[in-house]
C-alpha cells in the first residue's frame, strides 16, 4: 500500500548489509539486500526476512530491481566481465561500456572504443528483431568529450536521452533517437564523479553533488533546481505525490510540480555516512536509504 502522507518525523526501524547494491532494490513490496553470497528480502517495516537466495561457493557482482523481480549476478571463474556473445554480429569489438539507460523506445550508451579518439554515443532499439543483433539508430564520437571523462547517460524517455557532457560548455543535452541535440542546459559549477539521477513519479532528479536538477520524465526537458535547505546528499524519490531528498541531518520534501519547499525531516545519520552518496527510494510508509555498503529504513 503506498503512503497517504509524508510523515513529519522518522526513525531507524532497522539496517543491514548490502554491499553488492548501488541503491535500494524493491521486489514485489520487499526490501531486497545483497551481500557476501546472500540475496535476502525484508519486511520493510521489521526487517523479518521474508526469502533468501544464496550460492555458497560464488560471490555476488551486484544485484537490482527489475519490475517486481530482484536480479543478482554471481561472480564466475572470469570474474564479474561478461564473455563476448556472437561478436561477428557486433558493428564494434572490444568498446568499454560507461555508463547507460534504457526506455521503451531507445537503449543509450557511451562506451569508448579502441579506434575512437573520444567518447562515443551509441542509440539503439532495446528490443531487436533478433536478439543476437543490435540494431543501431544512431552512433558516433562525441567531439571534445575526452575518453576518461566523467561523461554520463543520466535517463532515457521515449525517444530521447539525457547525457551529462564536461568539459568546456558543462552541458545537459537531450539527444533524440537520430542523435540530434533538441535541448540543451549549461550546468553552475561542478559536477560530482558520483553524481546520480532517479525517476521520481512524472520527473527525473539529478543530484550533481551540490545541488539537486528536476526534468520532465516525460520529453527530459529541465524544469527547476530544488531548494534544499542543507547540502543535499543524494536524488530525490516519490512519496505521497511528493519529493522527498536527503540533505545533511534528514530529508526535505517538496512539491513534485513546483518545486515548493513543504518541509524538513530530522533523520539521524552517522556523519561518515554523509560523506558518500545516499539513494533512497519508498515502499509504502518506509524510505530506504543506501548509505556505503548498508541499508536503512526509516519510519
Amino acid at each position: 500500500m503506498s503512503a497517504s502522507r509524508v510523515p513529519d518525523s522518522m526513525r531507524e526501524l532497522w539496517s543491514t548489509a548490502s554491499a553488492a547494491t548501488k541503491g535500494p532494490v524493491i521486489a514485489s513490496g520487499a526490501i531486497v539486500s545483497a551481500d557476501g553470497h546472500d540475496v535476502v528480502a525484508h519486511d520493510p517495516v521489521t526487517g523479518a526476512q521474508l526469502w533468501s537466495y544464496a550460492r555458497r561457493n560464488r560471490d555476488l557482482c551486484g544485484a537490482i530491481g527489475f519490475i517486481d523481480d530482484a536480479v543478482a549476478v554471481y561472480r564466475d571463474a572470469r570474474g564479474c566481465v561478461v564473455a563476448p556473445l556472437n561478436p561477428n554480429s557486433q558493428p564494434r569489438v572490444d568498446c568499454t561500456l560507461k555508463s547507460g539507460a534504457v526506455g521503451a523506445s531507445v537503449l543509450a550508451v557511451l562506451e569508448t572504443c579502441p579506434q575512437d579518439p573520444t567518447l562515443r554515443l551509441t542509440l539503439q532499439k532495446p528490443t531487436p528483431k533478433d536478439n543476437d543483433k543490435p540494431e543501431e539508430l544512431y552512433s558516433a564520437v562525441l567531439p571534445g568529450v575526452e575518453r576518461g571523462s566523467a561523461a554520463k547517460v543520466l535517463a532515457v524517455a521515449d525517444t530521447r536521452s539525457a547525457v551529462y557532457l564536461p568539459g568546456t560548455r558543462n552541458e545537459l543535452v537531450v539527444f533524440d533517437d537520430r542523435g540530434t541535440r533538441v535541448g540543451a542546459t549549461v550546468l553552475p559549477g561542478e559536477i560530482a564523479q558520483t553524481n546520480a539521477a532517479a525517476q521520481a513519479g512524472d520527473v527525473i532528479t539529478w543530484w550533481t553533488g551540490n545541488q539537486v536538477l528536476v526534468l520532465s520524465a516525460s520529453d527530459l526537458s529541465y524544469r527547476f533546481v530544488l531548494p534544499t535547505t542543507k547540502r543535499p546528499l543524494g536524488p530525490g524519490t516519490n512519496m505521497a505525490g511528493e519529493l522527498v531528498v536527503p540533505v545533511e541531518g534528514g530529508i526535505d520534501v517538496f512539491n513534485m510540480t513546483t518545486g515548493e519547499f513543504r518541509k524538513s525531516i530530522a533523520v539521524q545519520r552517522d556523519p561518515a555516512d554523509e560523506k558518500s552518496p545516499v539513494i533512497s527510494a519508498v515502499v509504502g510508509n518506509t524510505v530506504v536509504e543506501q548509505r556505503g555498503s548498508r541499508i536503512f529504513a526509516l519510519g
